[in-house]
């Protein structure tokens, strides 16, 4: 959460949360949840996973044909 507090100024996974927990108090009020920081970061990663995941089974299933 300290990443995303420091990077995004966000707080929270699902709701927003009432004050930051790794930034200091005169950063002000939260204004955003970090739900969607997280998410995206997520699809970034989870998409070369997959995108890997269907060459190398394309190409598993030609050695399996030849």
């Amino acid at each position: 959460m300290g990443y995303y507090e420091g990077h995004d100024k966000c707080t929270g996974v699902c709701k927003k949360g009432l004050f930051y927990y790794s930034l200091d108090l005169s950063e002000g009020i939260p204004t955003q949840s970090c739900g969607n920081a997280i998410s995206e970061d997520i699809k970034l990663s989870m998409g070369y996973l997959a995108v890997m995941s269907f060459v190398s089974g394309g190409l598993m299933f030609v050695i399996w044909v030849l």
